[in-house]
């Protein structure tokens, strides 16, 4: 009898259990708005700015600060997501007498697998718009790289919760320029950066 009593207890428990964690599912939003911000480096040195104090900094390809904001949709239940985001990437050396600025504005959509609730696995698309390298220096002429958008290739691994996780990435891009000015002088040439470049990202789910 008490083996009986034992038995309904647990299929007891192991039924609510089943029920709170379908609904704890069928409640979590299929749509979520997402923020995100991290750090990358890589790609070919555009520029190198020396300070009088002895230092230098470097201006890359694939370089600095990415920050964002999107979609994501996952239907509840299911083991994969998609992430759609709009961004701005930069890198820029600036001292007293000018900056030095390549800034792009990247349009990222990214498809996960969930191997489980800690790690998802992606692989995206990255088309890169307004990339644009700037030299102003006081006393000197404006100098400006147009590029021309450029498609790039993004994958990554994520660690973390349904609404915070970090991730590791490679993207895989390159900008070819399409004009550039100096002061009043406008003028094209043949020269293609590499932009490719590993990054740090976090993301933030609403």
């Amino acid at each position: 009898m008490n083996q009986l009593k034992m038995a309904a207890l647990a299929s007891a428990l192991l039924f609510t259990a089943q029920n709170a964690v379908a609904q704890r599912t069928s409640q979590e939003p299929s749509v979520r708005f997402v923020v995100t911000a991290g750090l990358t480096g890589g790609g070919d040195t555009l520029a190198e700015v020396e300070y009088e104090n002895g230092y230098d900094s470097k201006v890359k390809g694939g370089g600095l600060v990415q920050i964002g904001a999107g979609l994501q949709f996952r239907k509840p239940g299911t083991p994969v997501s998609l992430l759609a985001t709009v961004n701005y990437h930069v890198d820029n050396a600036t001292a007293d007498n000018g900056d030095v600025r390549f800034d792009r504005v990247p349009l990222e959509v990214l498809g996960f697998y969930h191997v489980n609730d800690i790690v998802r696995l992606g692989v995206g698309l990255r088309h890169t718009i307004n990339a644009t390298y700037k030299e102003d220096i006081d006393y000197e002429p404006l100098y400006k790289e147009d590029y021309k958008d450029a498609n790039g290739l993004i994958l990554q691994v994520g660690f973390g919760t349904g609404r915070f996780w970090g991730a590791v990435r490679y993207v895989d891009e390159s900008y070819e320029v399409e004009r550039y000015t100096f002061g009043n002088q406008t003028g094209r040439f043949n020269k293609t950066y590499d932009g490719s470049h590993f990054g740090l990202m976090g993301y933030f789910a609403f």
